[in-house]
């Protein structure tokens, strides 16, 4: 079975107002009516770190919270995103962002732990590896501790591919399970793998699953075989779906091979790669697909963007420095990153073997990616200026499409 997604040829692959005015445009919105509830946040850290940080929810303004301290917030009753920010060298031990429910006239805690001075507590890893015999999915630590197996694939199904929702709580996942081995549908399970469930049922491969930040969404790749002129060619579009599978829309309709898409952090675009004018090139559009716009422009192939935390860069992997950039079997593939807008691209890796499929941790100070630079394929991270590099899974079996927990 041909699987488009690992490939490496270069072809393929608010309410913002015043009291007063918020209170005539937004209802009760501002967390004082009868929806009103509230989120209490307590910190607790460890070690030599600032006074205090930040938390902000839903990416609004901020208020400030002592290192170990706590804070009552007034919110709409509703889903909502709870973030520890401004923690300088301090990491949080586990979970942040903290999504959470909060019922009309109820208080819902939220609690971060912080531990600051010395190393930083390690980061779960989800990645893929065939060390089982065929591709599952598997989680790591980013200090090369703690395997644990998520998915128990058997041939001739296999599974890969895996994304975190924004809370931690769930990974989204392709497998040909239930397929016959004829294509890919995104499925989800728990963190810990419990309650795998399917999310699509359509033709062809489908995959590169990318969450929006609230959570509502899934961002993926749906690759199909057509014939053009009596030769089979893929066709790859991206769509989007509600994360319980329903409501799958197309968001781009050319016919070319669209792939990996990524969210920018506030939700509102989508990055991805294109082949719709000749090579593979990074693309942004507005996140019902609207606004295509070109960020990269060159006779190589730039391929598997993935936009950082902070929305101001995107790194992604490009051939511009193989001797032949665009050979069919070209494998040449050093990792870059560039400002959002396309500009001032910097080389991070360099190699004469693949490095890419890279991905940023959760405070954007470090990348996980694949390399061949061992001979195997293996996941490896470094710091963001592609300092660094550490190979973490460290075994013979092929793993990869690694991707730090949020």
């Amino acid at each position: 079975m041909k699987i488009s997604f690992p490939v490496r040829a270069a072809t393929r692959f608010a309410c913002a107002l015043t009291v007063a005015v918020a209170l005539a445009a937004c209802g009760d919105d501002n967390g004082t009516g009868p929806n009103a509830g509230s989120i209490t946040v307590s910190v607790t850290t460890t070690g030599s770190g600032p006074e205090g940080y930040v938390v902000t929810v839903d990416n609004g303004d901020g208020q400030d919270v002592a290192a170990n301290g706590d804070v009552s917030i007034a919110v709409e009753a509703g889903s909502h995103s709870v973030a520890l920010t401004s923690l300088g060298s301090c990491s949080v031990d586990g979970t942040n962002p903290v999504t959470v429910d909060v019922p009309a006239g109820g208080d819902v805690p939220v609690t971060f732990t912080v531990t600051c001075g010395g190393e930083p507590a390690a980061t779960a890893i989800a990645f893929a590896s065939a060390r089982s015999g065929n591709y599952n999915i598997y989680t790591i630590l980013d200090d090369g501790t703690g395997l644990k197996q998520l998915t128990t694939d058997a041939d001739p199904d296999f599974s890969l591919l895996p994304a975190w929702s924004p809370d931690g709580s769930k990974i989204a996942f392709s497998s040909t399970r239930e397929r016959s081995s004829t294509g890919l549908d995104i499925w989800v399970m728990d963190a810990d793998g419990s309650n795998q469930t399917r999310l699509t049922d359509a033709a062809g491969q489908n995959g590169r699953a990318a969450w929006s930040p609230d959570g509502s969404k899934i961002a993926y790749a749906s690759i199909v075989d057509v014939d053009v002129g009596g030769q089979t060619t893929q066709v790859g579009e991206i769509w989007v779906m509600n994360a319980d599978g329903s409501g799958a829309t197309a968001l781009t309709s050319d016919g070319a091979f669209a792939n990996s898409p990524s969210w920018s952090p506030d939700g509102s675009k989508i990055v991805f790669q294109s082949n719709r004018d000749g090579t593979d090139q990074i693309y942004v559009m507005n996140a019902d697909g609207s606004g295509i716009t070109r960020l990269t422009n060159g006779d190589w192939g730039d391929q598997q963007p993935a936009w950082s935390p902070d929305g101001t860069k995107i790194a992604f992997q490009s051939t511009r420095d193989a001797a032949d950039p665009n050979a069919v079997d070209v494998t040449d593939f050093e990792i870059y990153v560039m400002n959002a807008d396309g500009g001032s691209p910097t080389r991070l890796t360099n190699n004469d073997v693949f490095d890419g499929n890279v991905a940023w941790s959760a405070n954007g100070s470090k990348l996980v990616f694949d390399t061949r630079r061992d001979g195997n394929e293996e996941v490896y991270v470094m710091n963001a200026d592609g300092s660094n590099p550490v190979n973490v899974t460290n075994n013979p079996s092929e793993d990869g499409f690694a991707r730090y927990h949020p």
